[in-house]
């Protein structure tokens, strides 16, 4: 009888290589069997290594997902910088368009350029009139009227128009 391996079945007859509960053995030569191994079951090991591959595995793809949400998140900041970037030089602007609009619109510039550029001229400044207490009573009369108070070419023509506003007939 040939030395049995370490974990091999043994019939309870004492045969090897069948399995417990399957028979009998194979009637036939010695020669025609096949030299059976013995199958250890998967250690412990060989799985450890399996789940560490498949974590690492897993890891690196977190690792991947997470720097390439670092690389939108730093494309975006950089589109948002833009952005500001563009708003602050258009409000700069608006501040100097608004500073242009009430220069041109100063009464200064205003009277500047209709002096210098229209060639108008300033009118003088208006005068009151101050009322008298006599006034009153004076507007209900009648101005006389006299030849000074008319103004013509010559004062022949003045006497015959005094004489003619004055109700006469020329005569």
């Amino acid at each position: 009888m040939s030395p049995r391996p370490a974990g091999a079945a043994v019939h309870p007859d004492g045969a090897h290589g069948v399995a417990p509960g399957r028979g009998r053995p194979r009637p036939g030569p010695a020669d025609e069997r096949p030299e059976l191994d013995v199958v250890r079951a998967a250690s412990p090991r060989r799985r450890s290594w399996q789940v560490g591959t498949l974590a690492g595995a897993v890891l690196f793809l977190a690792l991947f997902a997470i720097a390439g949400a670092q690389a939108l998140i730093v494309q975006r900041q950089q589109h948002l910088d833009a952005v500001d970037a563009r708003i602050e030089a258009a409000e700069q602007e608006a501040e100097q368009l608004r500073d242009d609009i009430a220069e041109l619109q100063s009464p200064e510039r205003i009277k500047e350029e209709a002096t210098e550029r229209l060639g108008m001229v300033q009118a003088p400044p208006p005068v009151y009139l101050q009322p008298t207490e006599g006034d009153d009573a004076r507007a209900a009369e009648l101005p006389a009227a006299s030849p000074t108070t008319t103004v013509g070419p010559t004062s022949a023509t003045t006497a015959g128009a005094g004489s003619a506003t004055a109700g006469g007939t020329g005569r």
